[in-house]
């Protein structure tokens, strides 16, 4: 596909995608969202692509919309046609064409799978990664996701009196004292997995 508002550059197995309408700060227009759709659909099926990077040409990332149609530009019977409407005449927003254009790239570029497969905390003394005590396990359909793999409300506890880990607090004092991990599973890095020490965020 020819591009008109985006270009896409791959060098070293890093895709470069550029807002290209430097004259209108790149505000976003229908073209533009087909087109970083397209190239998101493309960037899956390319082996060659191991990372994403999206920017803007000129002085300015996105200006946000276009707003050259004026009054029309949020007016989605303007735009697109009639839509769908319920009986009280409310928009009905089942109807794929009422989604925002905006909302359907984000959508997108959250179903990009990475190479994540699973994650974990280890808990033990410094700079040793003693038991797993916190499961994230991937979950079906987003597998490699890094936000949805690794939900707390999604993890499995694991207590191990030995260790003195009995409850989540527990995993929380050992994060706190610095005797914490997390291990990350993955098919891109050798060994399958990156680890790293887990540290409480300060206000």
């Amino acid at each position: 596909m020819a591009y008109e508002t985006i270009k896409y550059e791959v060098d070293d197995q890093i895709l470069t995608i550029t807002l290209n309408r430097p004259d209108k700060l790149n505000a976003f227009n229908g073209t533009m969202q087909q087109e970083l759709i397209d190239a998101f659909d493309a960037a899956d099926k390319d082996d060659n692509v191991r990372a994403i990077i999206v920017t803007g040409a000129g002085r300015g990332f996105c200006a946000g919309a276009d707003l050259s149609s004026g009054a029309n530009t949020f007016d989605r019977d303007a735009r697109r046609g009639p839509v769908k409407r319920l009986a009280s005449g409310a928009v009905d927003y089942s109807d794929p064409m009422v989604r925002d254009g905006g909302g359907q790239v984000t959508l997108r570029i959250f179903n990009i799978p990475t190479t994540t497969t699973a994650g974990h905390i280890h808990v033990g003394s410094k700079g040793i990664a003693g038991p797993v005590v916190i499961d994230f396990p991937a979950i079906a359909g987003r597998l490699g996701d890094f936000v949805t793999t690794f939900r707390v409300g999604e993890a499995s506890f694991r207590p191990n009196a030995a260790i003195g880990i009995n409850t989540i607090d527990d995993v929380i004092q050992a994060v706190a004292n610095g005797n914490a991990y997390v291990n990350i599973h993955t098919t891109t890095f050798p060994g399958g997995e990156i680890r790293g020490q887990l540290v409480p965020k300060v206000p």
